[in-house]
């Protein structure tokens, strides 16, 4: 038996071993032909059916939202008539993915990028969109630091995962991403209309230290990796910079009672009375 965990530990390694070459040749910004060819392969590969949901804003306009599986993590295209939002990028190579999205839904007016924490799953490709589209960066001022070097702090994990704490130290590195300083420094409570956005960046501290849930007016929110529907809804339980911080900042989103909660992993939205359940430690 431990002969069998032992060649399992090793495959693991060498699994992340893998992934981070790949995630070295993504972090250059030459264009190179190798580079290039690769991300348009992974675009044909990867590449599934947009699920789209449609919905109406306060003052009546139509809001659409395209839910993009990358693989590693959501990103999502938020399309108003003022134009388009992308909230988060996915890992390095996504750039390819994201942008021929963009094409199938029929619109080049990309306005902001919108990242919901600094870790190379979700920022991964957003230098590589802004410089194919112009659309500037947002995220909140605490994580530029570590968007700007292409870090990615995971903090600590809790429980008894015993192979994540030994695959901790290789994680990180791992998820180096290319450096995408952002353009926008944001706070909570930060209004992003002049972006064609009508939303608010709520500070919902955990996870990073530098997380943000992008609360849409009328009650959606974009809530990165604070909130997830794998499996089943839960709270943040893997890794996180500040435990302390998850529960308030999980409370803090529930005033605002939002009707639909949007996750950086998993396969559907979170619901209001889930989000509500999950404030009542039943799942939490």
């Amino acid at each position: 038996m431990k002969t069998f965990r032992r060649i399992g530990l090793a495959a693991v390694f060498l699994l992340v071993g893998a992934l981070a070459l790949i995630r070295k040749l993504a972090l250059s910004p030459d264009p190179s032909r190798l580079k290039s060819g690769l991300e348009r392969r992974l675009a044909r590969l990867l590449r599934r059916p947009l699920t789209r949901q449609n919905f109406l804003l306060p003052d009546g306009s139509l809001f659409t939202v395209y839910t993009l599986d990358l693989v590693e993590s959501n990103a999502y295209l938020l399309v108003t008539d003022a134009g388009v939002t992308l909230v988060d990028a996915g890992s390095p190579l996504m750039a390819e993915l994201i942008l021929d999205y963009l094409v199938e839904i029929g619109r080049t007016d990309l306005r902001l990028i919108y990242i919901t924490h600094p870790h190379g799953d979700h920022y991964g490709s957003a230098a590589e969109v802004r410089r194919r589209t112009g659309a500037p960066i947002a995220a909140f001022a605490t994580g530029a630091i570590e968007m700007d070097a292409g870090m990615s702090r995971l903090g600590s994990i809790r429980g008894r995962r015993r192979l994540s704490r030994l695959l901790l130290p290789i994680m990180e590195p791992a998820l180096q991403a290319e450096p995408a300083a952002p353009d926008i420094l944001l706070d909570g409570g930060a209004r992003l209309d002049e972006y064609g956005l009508p939303a608010t960046a709520l500070y919902t501290p955990g996870h990073t230290l530098a997380c943000t849930t992008l609360l849409i007016d009328g009650g959606l929110a974009f809530v990165g990796d604070l909130l997830s529907s794998n499996r089943t809804p839960h709270i943040q339980s893997w890794y996180a910079q500040d435990w302390g911080k998850l529960m308030p900042s999980v409370r803090r989103l529930a005033d605002r009672a939002p009707r639909l909660l949007f996750p950086g992993h998993g396969a559907r939205p979170l619901t209001q009375s889930e989000l509500d359940d999950l404030c009542r430690g039943d799942r939490g």
